[in-house]
């Protein structure tokens, strides 16, 4: 195998005629063989002509690459030279050196650019807590001058004005929260609070006034509307202690009049009940209902107090009742209560569950009227059963066959044919209905009507049971 070195000289001096000559050597590598590359290039006598400026063109290119090969290893032997590597090294450790040294002149510019910024931050932080200074103090004046006309509107109970200033004051007071630690404005606070609480202690006095005021007395309604836009101000917490005092106020002649151990707050008067409700709501609704404003809602709020009293009371009845409660007295309470809660949630088109929800605090839950006959709905099952085996003891007796015979029988041969029927045809036998499954299921069909009318709940499943049961003794 030919050293590389040769290989690329062969190549080069071959280079001598390339039109002719360089498709012979595409080959060369490792594995050449001069041999062949001779043959190709003295194919015959003729070519030997050419073999004195072949040898010296090999011998000028051999010249050549000795000098290439001499300057490389002088080169190499410079590179090689201690004392070149040394000089390199000592360029090296310079340049770190002045990179050392940019490194510090670079820190010690940003220490002067942050001397030099330092009193501009400064200032700048200056002009930030002087301007809040300044809007703190201006905010402090105004809430000062505001509280003071509220001072003086409420002693004049302008409760017009009293809305907008006290809205104005609870708006700014509501920044001075973090300040409070500071002296004068926690004097301010405390005023504030002392004059809100002046306000509210002003107001029960007025409402109070319109709760218990002589009916035959006018009263002013643009006086009493602003004092609710005052009471708007203050939150709901506010409000709804007012309407509850109202509700109150409202229902006690009922609770007098219809309390459970009295006649008139008997299951059988409970007519009586609605009647009254329904005077007391015409009654707000044309007189002290018209100050309120129709987001508050009083007349909900005056419902949903008159279901909770009279579900209570209706509970204890129910309950005090026990066996003595008859059917009849159960189903026909219970329509009249479902009936008036209907008419109520069809005069404000709203659902019952809505209006209950709405009208009543959150911590509490107010459940409907004829919810509170639902444990007792047990009583309407039971006459069920009872009925259901008063109907069903005649057919129970095998003997008793009076149902088939007097069910319609299916026609015969011997009977008038139909013009269209020959004598050979004989036709489809009529299916035997006993006229007693007809009323037993007429009867099922009424009784689920009437007790989903009346719960859809445990009521409505047991009676299911009931039925089912009667149905497997029937058949």
């Amino acid at each position: 195998e030919l050293p590389q070195e040769l290989v690329l000289a062969i190549r080069r001096v071959l280079e001598l005629n390339p039109e002719q000559n360089d498709e012979y050597f595409d080959g060369v590598s490792g594995n050449f063989n001069p041999t062949d590359v001779l043959n190709q290039l003295f194919p015959d006598e003729a070519s030997l002509n050419q073999l004195e400026v072949v040898q010296a063109k090999l011998a000028q290119d051999e010249r050549e690459l000795q000098g290439e090969i001499d300057a490389l290893q002088e080169e190499l032997k410079r590179d090689q030279d201690p004392t070149r590597m040394q000089l390199i090294q000592e360029m090296i450790f310079e340049l770190l050196g002045q990179m050392s040294c940019i490194r510090q002149k670079a820190s010690e510019s940003e220490a002067v650019v942050r001397n030099i910024t330092k009193d501009i931050q400064v200032l700048d932080l200056s002009k930030k807590n002087l301007i809040l200074s300044m809007t703190t103090l201006k905010r402090l004046q105004m809430l000062v001058n505001a509280l003071t006309q509220l001072e003086d509107q409420a002693k004049e109970k302008r409760y017009a004005e009293v809305a907008q200033s006290l809205a104005a004051v609870k708006q700014i007071s509501s920044s001075f929260k973090s300040y409070t630690s500071v002296h004068r404005i926690m004097q301010v606070w405390k005023r504030i609070q002392q004059v809100q609480g002046e306000i509210r202690t002003q107001l029960d006095a007025e409402f109070d006034a319109l709760y218990l005021q002589d009916p035959s007395k006018p009263f002013k309604i643009a006086h009493i509307t602003d004092a609710c836009a005052v009471v708007d101000v203050f939150g709901p917490d506010v409000r709804t202690q007012l309407i509850e005092r109202y509700v109150t106020l409202e229902l006690k002649e009922y609770r007098r009049i219809f309390r459970a151990n009295d006649e008139a707050g008997h299951l059988d008067n409970i007519s009586r009940r609605f009647a009254w409700f329904r005077r007391l709501l015409t009654s707000h609704e044309t007189e002290i209902g018209r100050v309120f404003p129709a987001e508050w809602r009083v007349g909900w709020w005056l419902f949903v107090k008159f279901v909770a009293v009279t579900r209570d009371d209706l509970s204890t009845l129910l309950s005090k009742a026990g066996p003595a409660l008859t059917v009849q007295v159960l189903l026909e309470t219970l329509q009249q209560t479902t009936e008036f809660e209907l008419s109520i949630a069809k005069k404000w088109v709203t659902p019952l569950e809505e209006i209950l929800k709405a009208a009543s605090s959150p911590a509490t839950h107010i459940q409907s009227m004829s919810s509170a006959f639902e444990p007792h709905l047990g009583i309407f099952v039971d006459a069920q059963d009872r009925a259901l085996a008063d109907m069903l003891a005649p057919h129970r007796n095998p003997r008793a066959r009076s149902s088939l015979d007097t069910a319609p029988k299916p026609p015969t041969a011997t009977s008038t044919p139909r013009a269209s029927m020959s004598t050979t045809d004989e036709p489809d036998p009529a299916p035997i209905v006993l006229p007693s499954s007809t009323e037993l299921f007429y009867f099922y069909a009424q009784s689920l009507e009437q007790c989903a009318k009346l719960s859809t709940g445990q009521a409505l499943f047991d009676l299911c049971g009931v039925q089912k049961k009667w149905l497997k003794i029937y058949a």
